[in-house]
């Protein structure tokens, strides 16, 4: 379900890239942060182009040697936890059709 869904970051998260590719997400409406690992990295950068699921498995797949249904369980569920803590909304009508 999450993988045909279209999301868009929260506007007011920022995100610090560490020196091994992962990142720190700061959300000050909470105060809290969230370290993701670089291929979680991968995923919210791409919410950034307006990437959705099925391209991020893609740009996952050209780095990593991994089989694709594991990549695509793997962007569902960190996906799935960025809408559940908050961090990915779900796009507007107007940002989906930008997709």
């Amino acid at each position: 379900m999450i993988m045909s869904r279209q999301f868009t970051r929260k506007p007011a998260v920022t995100a610090e890239v560490l020196p091994d590719g992962s990142m720190v997400l700061f959300d000050p409406a909470d105060m809290m942060a969230y370290p993701i690992s670089a291929s979680g990295a991968v995923v919210w950068e791409a919410y950034d182009r307006s990437a959705a699921p099925p391209r991020i498995v893609e740009d996952l797949l050209s780095v990593y040697d991994a089989p694709r249904d594991r990549v695509e369980r793997d962007v569902s569920a960190f996906v799935a936890q960025l809408v559940e803590i908050g961090l990915l909304l779900p796009a507007t009508v107007d940002e989906a059709g930008k997709r």
